[in-house]
């Protein structure tokens, strides 16, 4: 064996790092995103044409760098993601090599990306990456790593001798590589684990908060049902119960026993198969408070609350039948992953990183079995929902667990949106993925959408369907029962979104300036497909049920290529000027007819309901008309106003003014802005001039103005009741449509119903006034 600074090699293995000093001093050189190398200073352009740049100058010579390939990345990343977990020995470099015992077979050596060793694992990762994002067949590969697996393993265990006898774990590491259903049931198959850059994120994130004790959830993970053997037969005095038609067992274990065997199923673990993830990602300043009251003695009286996923065998000594429990010995599961925790992760990964001496200390556990996932889910949020610690944002999410399988047809609509939601943000393959934040996230160019908005769109567009008399009917992306709707929904949605993305990759970059990707565009996109779906279904006679995904994507294709041609062809800030929304509970709806308007240019057979009248409200010349008829109106009520009270007290703005208004808020305010008008500082404007429109009404309604002013404008709306003293309520529906004219800085947004009012209160104003000159 050779040994050189904590690196050694042998027979079987080259290149191994062992020791804590040389793990530090490989964890240094792989921590940085570049590459560097000291060279003399002739050799700098030589090393330039190579790509390197220069860093540092030293005494003699030059410090280069390099930014580092992708496949160093992913490499080092999952390098480092277990050297944080506290293995004790790995590979140096990239030149780790483990030799076959047959002698003379150097041939038969192989090179590998990623090694480590603890006490009862040993990790065996191959990494593969690409630079673009897309499908890449590896069966090839697959089939070569589980035919070497012997080859591979012999020399290991003749390593480290015949009483060592690990679980070696066997991964494919990937980063933009999506996964074909093949090579997944090929990779399942040979028990060969993947972790792509869809989990890396999540076990590195961990891992900051868990140090070393993310071993344990990330063993759990991938040697779920795998037999522990130092915990076989392990008996502890328990007493067996039943609570809400649930099973439960109460007792006390150790840290060690129960770390072992536990799992926490976080948000942000999330999975296609709609397995509940209620639990919030461990905080680690929370984590490092509990280590340091558990090292000064402290203790927690309360349980930890966890569900054992499969049956437990208990061996009952005496039953009391008062309180209907039995007390006895529970044999605990000696399997991984056999465990969940539902309450009170901290309390026990705050043990995590301890000394050995605290894994023995006492804590108290409450254990359910064989819990539903979804109950699990509920009596997570019972427990939390009061706690300010918990945000409302997790239990708002939570509606795809809680909900699912309701007997409210609403509440079953919104979980299957929420599942939908859930999958398009951490599916690989779906444009949206790592788009959508979570709680604790922080909203970034692109990570700017979120789920109660998305979900509610996906509600909205009816594409799976919407209420009907307390029942759900079927819509576009339904399938026979709810679990086939998910499937069907979130596949076509990919796609869709898929082909968007693909239109311009510089687009979908630019997350939000695109105005696009946002979760106002994303929702206008939803409405615009079940639009499409249903325009094809009439003109076509399409049955989407016998359709392929493929199939109804060529058909939208085909349908929107408008609308992708100028995703195409048009440039960031077009786009944003062109689809850039008011925000609001209508933007979507707004949205959804500026890209109807676009498809429309090349199909005007394609009328969705609503967008005529959208398209009329749009109108250069009724936004002209409206804005004409606010300002007329404006005039002809304040100048009728003040002409009545210069009838009535004189022309003198000393008792016209004084006397016709009484509210000194009025007046304060009138003469504070005629002060302040620098546009006419040699000339000032009467008073009444600088007043707001709402003004107006006060002046009109005063009691003792009113009988002078009823005449003109006491004027009744359709839907105002019959009786009242005063009809006003128009001046306030005025108001509202003024400010669209007040502000033009702001996209107006004038609607039918405003040109429709305006015409009317003109018209009844004009005629008020004609009979008063009269």
């Amino acid at each position: 064996m050779n040994i050189i600074q904590g690196c050694i090699s042998t027979d079987y293995v080259k290149e191994l790092l062992i020791g804590e000093e040389a793990l530090k001093k490989e964890f240094n050189l792989r921590k940085d995103e570049f590459s560097f190398k000291t060279i003399k200073q002739q050799h700098l352009e030589e090393y330039e044409n190579e790509g390197w740049e220069k860093f540092k100058e030293l005494k003699r010579d030059i410090k280069v760098r390099k930014t580092r390939t992708l496949d160093e990345k992913l490499r080092n990343r999952i390098w480092l993601l277990f050297y944080k977990m506290n293995y004790k020995e790995m590979n140096r470099g990239s030149n780790f090599r483990i030799l076959p015992l047959k002698k003379h077979a150097i041939n038969l050596e192989k090179q590998i990306d990623v090694y480590a060793k603890d006490d009862e694992t040993i990790i065996i990762t191959e990494c593969f990456t690409q630079e673009k994002l897309e499908k890449k067949s590896l069966e090839k590969e697959l089939i070569e790593f589980y035919e070497n697996r012997k080859l591979l393993s012999d020399p290991i265990r003749k390593q480290y001798g015949k009483n060592f006898k690990p679980k070696i774990l066997w991964f494919f590491a990937t980063e933009n590589i999506i996964w074909s259903k093949e090579d997944k049931q090929i990779a399942k198959k040979y028990k060969i684990n993947i972790i792509t850059e869809q989990d890396l994120p999540y076990y590195e994130k961990i891992v900051s908060h868990l140090g070393s004790g993310a071993k344990y959830q990330f063993l759990a993970e991938f040697l779920q049902k795998q037999k522990i053997p130092e915990l076989e037969n392990t008996k502890i005095p328990a007493t067996k119960g039943k609570i809400g038609g649930n099973v439960f067992y109460s007792f006390i274990t150790t840290p060690r026993h129960l770390l072992k065997i536990s799992f926490v199923n976080h948000r942000s673990l999330n999975d296609p198969d709609g397995i509940p993830t209620y639990q919030r990602i461990v905080q680690k300043t929370r984590l490092n408070k509990i280590g340091e009251y558990i090292k000064s003695g402290g203790f927690f009286p309360t349980n930890i609350l966890i569900n054992f996923t499969q049956k437990v065998n208990f061996e009952p000594v005496d039953k009391d039948t008062i309180a209907d429990v039995n007390h006895g010995n529970l044999i605990l599961p000696a399997t991984f992953k056999s465990a969940w925790i539902i309450d009170g992760q901290h309390r026990l990964y705050g043990y995590s990183n301890l000394d050995d001496e605290f894994l023995d200390q006492n804590i108290f556990v409450l254990a359910f079995e064989e819990m539903k996932h979804e109950e699990e889910a509920k009596l997570f949020v019972t427990i939390n929902q009061e706690q300010k610690s918990v945000p409302k944002t997790i239990i708002d999410s939570l509606e795809g667990e809680l909900k699912w399988g309701s007997d409210k047809a609403s509440e079953r609509l919104g979980a299957i949106a929420t599942r939908i939601i859930d999958i398009l943000g951490t599916q690989l393959e779906s444009p949206l993925y790592s788009r959508i934040c979570s709680e604790g996230d922080k909203k970034t160019i692109t990570k700017c959408l979120t789920l109660p908005e998305l979900k509610n769109g996906v509600r909205r567009s009816k594409l799976i369907g919407s209420i009907k008399i307390q029942d759900i009917e079927a819509g576009y992306l339904s399938g026979e029962n709810d679990e086939e709707t998910l499937k069907k929904a979130y596949k076509l949605l990919i796609g869709y979104f898929t082909l968007i993305k693909d239109s311009n990759e510089t687009m979908w970059e630019a997350g939000k300036l695109s105005q696009v990707w946002t979760n106002i565009g994303i929702q206008g996109l939803m409405l615009l497909l079940n639009s499409a779906l249903e325009y094809l279904h009439e003109r076509d006679n399409c049955n989407y049920s016998e359709l392929e995904d493929d199939e109804i994507l060529t058909l939208l294709k085909e349908f929107m290529d408008p609308l992708l041609e100028i995703y195409r062809t048009k440039n960031i800030n077009i786009l944003e000027n062109e689809f850039k929304t008011k925000h609001g509970s209508g933007a979507p709806k707004e949205y959804f007819f500026k890209l109807v308007k676009v498809i429309r240019t090349k199909n005007k057979s394609f009328l969705p309901n609503g967008y005529l009248e959208w398209e009329e409200a749009q109108s250069e010349e009724n936004i002209k008309k409206a804005d004409d008829q606010v300002k007329q109106l404006n005039l002809d009520i304040q100048k009728s106003i003040f002409d009545k009270l210069k009838e009535i007290y004189g022309e003198d703005e000393s008792e016209y003014w004084e006397k016709g208004i009484s509210d000194n808020n009025i007046k304060m305010d009138a003469y504070k802005k005629q002060l302040e008008d620098k546009d006419n500082i040699d000339n000032k404007m009467p008073k009444e001039h600088y007043l707001d429109f709402i003004q107006y009404k006060k002046i009109i309604e005063k009691k003792d103005n009113w009988k002078y002013f009823k005449e003109v404008f006491n004027i009744r709306l359709e839907n105002e009741s019959k009786g009242k003293a005063r009809y006003l309520g128009w001046m306030d529906q005025l108001n509202e449509i003024r400010k669209i004219y007040a502000h033009p800085t702001e996209k107006r947004t004038y609607k039918i119903e405003h040109y429709k009012f305006l015409d009317w209160i003109s018209n009844k104003i004009d005629e008020k006034l004609k009979k008063t000159y009269e």
